[in-house]
């Protein structure tokens, strides 16, 4: 996907991304959930509460500095 974050996620939620590595993690985990279910459903998936992450959501854990326990979330969530 190269669409601008912005365009992928809205502009609130890609302006809490604030470093590249953030944006990066974001982006690889969009385009690998939208791969197999769709760009609408990978955004929900990035916004909302994950049981393997203790409820929270992948874009909090990401911007909270854990963008590998998000990445093993979003495989989880693909293995179902």
């Amino acid at each position: 996907m190269s669409a601008p974050l912005a365009e992928i996620l809205g502009p609130s939620l890609a302006a809490l991304l604030t470093t590249p590595q953030q944006q990066h993690e974001a982006r690889h985990l969009f385009t690998l959930i939208a791969q197999h279910e769709g760009g609408d459903i990978a955004r929900a998936w990035l916004i909302g509460e994950n049981p393997h992450l203790g409820d929270q959501a992948p874009i909090n854990a990401i911007i909270r500095g854990h963008g590998a326990d998000a990445h093993h979330a979003a495989h989880a969530y693909l293995e179902q």
